[in-house]
């Protein structure tokens, strides 16, 4: 226990120091009107799920388990909250929807246009090898390449088309063709489709 200090900047007399706060041997700081600053569920939910400012009460914290009369300071409560929130960072970002984006053309870019219908679109098996396709009356065997899932191409005619086709998730749509029946948007649609890094053609106005 270090002795008191006379203050070095602005005193604090023994009267200020008593509004200030109320101490009470073996209890829990009181404020100024007198009141314990109990930790309770009323407490808990307004410094736990305050983010700067008091705009959630969350889902509530049970605190029923505590001792009456507990005192926890504010920045205790405060460590608690950002312990939680990296913990549901951290299940969110290992979480399926962060799985990685399906490379254009693979199987998995397949399930997941066929998935992304309403009603879902079946899923055709894949080939057995070798496949012997007839061409112009002749035989040819497929190669691997050949055999891979198809790639989707999507012809948009208007702005509102070009925007709803980049909304998709990336891997989804191989190429964007823009062929507007008009050239109002155009160039628009082309600068939205390459800050997306989209693949795109341009077909130009007839």
């Amino acid at each position: 226990d270090s002795p008191l200090e006379p203050a070095a900047r602005h005193g604090l007399d023994q009267a200020s120091l008593h509004q200030v706060l109320k101490l009470r041997a073996g209890g829990p700081p009181r404020d100024p009107e007198g009141e314990g600053e109990e930790f309770d569920d009323s407490a808990a939910g307004t410094g736990f799920w305050r983010l700067g400012a008091d705009v959630d009460k969350g889902a509530g914290i049970d605190v029923k388990g505590l001792k009456p009369g507990l005192f926890l300071p504010r920045s205790q409560v405060q460590r608690a909250r950002q312990r939680a929130v990296q913990d549901l960072l951290g299940q969110r970002l290992s979480g399926p929807e962060h799985d990685t984006v399906p490379a254009a053309g693979s199987a998995d870019a397949l399930a997941a246009m066929c998935s992304a219908v309403t009603p879902p679109l079946h899923i055709p098996p894949a080939w057995p090898l070798p496949v012997v396709l007839e061409i112009e009356g002749q035989d040819h065997e497929a190669s691997a390449s050949s055999t891979s899932a198809p790639l989707l191409t999507v012809l948009c005619r208007s702005r509102a088309q070009a925007d709803a086709v980049l909304a998709l998730d990336e891997g989804l749509v191989h190429e964007v063709q823009l062929d507007f029946l008009e050239a109002n948007g155009l160039e628009e649609a082309l600068a939205a489709a390459r800050a997306a890094e989209r693949r795109c053609a341009v077909c130009l106005p007839r």
